[in-house]
């Protein structure tokens, strides 16, 4: 969001807006909306549409590895690779 303007405090880099002070499951449907009409919204096809992290809490990563399974982290480790490979496009397309 940095990179579509979204406006950041200088000495710390965290978002100036509470609203985009949120962890991914929340924050998701607000990245989209706020991309949409700016230059990097040509790359949002690369993204899932819907939220891949809804049924995931910020808590989970502290959990032990036996609270969960591969069939409930799968689709949010596949999302978090979108993401990845989003930045990346974003990197080589000049924007961060």
């Amino acid at each position: 969001m940095v990179a579509n303007g979204m406006p950041v405090h200088n000495q710390t880099g965290s978002p100036t807006e509470p609203r985009h002070k949120q962890h991914i499951q929340k924050l998701w449907g607000t990245f989209r909306s706020f991309v949409y009409g700016r230059p990097t919204a040509s790359l949002l096809h690369h993204l899932p549409q819907s939220n891949p992290f809804e049924k995931w809490s910020h808590h989970n990563r502290y959990s032990a590895s036996h609270h969960f399974d591969a069939a409930t982290v799968s689709p949010h480790r596949t999302a978090a690779h979108q993401v990845r490979q989003f930045y990346q496009r974003l990197k080589v397309s000049g924007h961060v």
